[in-house]
């Protein structure tokens, strides 16, 4: 893993999370700091993933209606199509 530069903060938690951090770092065999690194890391990739999941159906929402007109225009070519592979199944 490459050199990071780190930033030291002080942070409180209540006394009863704080002990299930340290029992949770304890089990893993990891640094209470390291333990609260990579929570915080996970919590950051999930909260990206939800924004571009929120992002992706916006889109989807503010496309919907010219997607419809886009899959009705093209029934027919979906029809033509399925009448081909039938025919071509048929020989």
């Amino acid at each position: 893993m490459p050199a990071t530069t780190m930033k030291k903060i002080t942070i409180a938690f209540p006394i009863g999370i704080f002990s299930e951090v340290e029992l949770t770092a304890k089990r893993k065999k990891t640094a209470v700091d390291k333990l609260i690194r990579q929570l915080v890391e996970s919590s950051l990739r999930q909260a990206k993933k939800e924004n571009l999941a929120e992002r992706l159906r916006e889109g989807y929402l503010v496309n919907a209606n010219r997607d419809k007109m886009i899959a009705e225009e093209f029934r027919f070519a979906d029809a033509e199509l399925d009448r081909e592979l039938d025919s071509l199944e048929e020989r």
